[in-house]
């Protein structure tokens, strides 16, 4: 099953936003479960990441009533909702990360995809991407800047949890992207495939950010057709 995650900068957005996307998945043999977690304000670069690993811990008991098989999950994200599935993701299969209602770990998902994810938060404070939004994300979700607040970057940054071992991730982002540039999402697929660890990277020629918002365009067929085939790679391997 597919765990979606939602975007919005870490301060907006709701799990029913992509519900085109749900039903598309789920018709096509992958039943979604989109979840919620705390946004901003006040700063949330660890209640956020916290809040999906406690939702993967209930995974079961949230499934059951639908006869959903729960024992191979894949995170998926877009934006901020990419990078928390990166950075969980990453940090279940090492146990470098917290849940925030049980001491218990979930097991790791199977896979990880990320669009357009913010998974270097101190390279997106340093681009600072379009109008200074860049920098108005990542200190509205950490409290302050890199040098204030380092601890609180690298817990919230996947870039951090990359080492060999972790399970197969897929990123997608827009070539003319303008607030996650498109060379952070391919830097953090070079320090994957440095470790060998299986990653598939996709740019999306003439595509800014967020571009397969829009259900009914090319770039959302696109991104969707992308995922599934993904999908069904890691569901072959099982």
């Amino acid at each position: 099953m597919v765990v979606w995650i939602h975007g919005g900068g870490f301060a907006t957005g709701s799990r029913y936003q992509r519900a085109g996307d749900y039903r598309w998945l789920a018709n096509h043999g992958y039943p979604v479960l989109s979840i919620d977690y705390r946004l901003t304000p006040p700063p949330r670069w660890k209640d956020a990441s916290d809040d999906v690993v406690c939702a993967m811990s209930r995974l079961a008991r949230l499934a059951r009533p639908y006869g959903v098989d729960t024992s191979r999950t894949v995170l998926v994200g877009g934006s901020a909702g990419g990078s928390l599935a990166l950075n969980v993701g990453y940090g279940l299969e090492t146990g470098h990360i917290a849940s925030s209602c049980t001491a218990r770990l979930p097991a790791p998902p199977v896979a990880v995809a990320g669009f357009y994810p913010a998974a270097d938060l101190k390279g997106t404070w340093q681009d600072n991407g379009l109008l200074g939004y860049g920098r108005e994300i990542t200190e509205g979700y950490t409290g302050g800047t890199p040098a204030q607040y380092p601890e609180r970057y690298a817990y919230a940054s996947a870039v951090n949890r990359v080492r060999p071992g972790l399970m197969p991730s897929l990123l997608v982002t827009g070539a003319s992207d303008h607030l996650i540039r498109e060379s952070r999402v391919r830097g953090l697929a070079d320090r994957l495939r440095q470790d060998r660890d299986d990653v598939r990277f996709n740019a999306i020629p003439y595509s800014d950010h967020a571009f397969d918002d829009t259900y009914h365009s090319i770039a959302g067929a696109v991104g969707r057709n992308l995922l599934l085939r993904f999908l069904n790679g890691t569901a072959s391997r099982a």
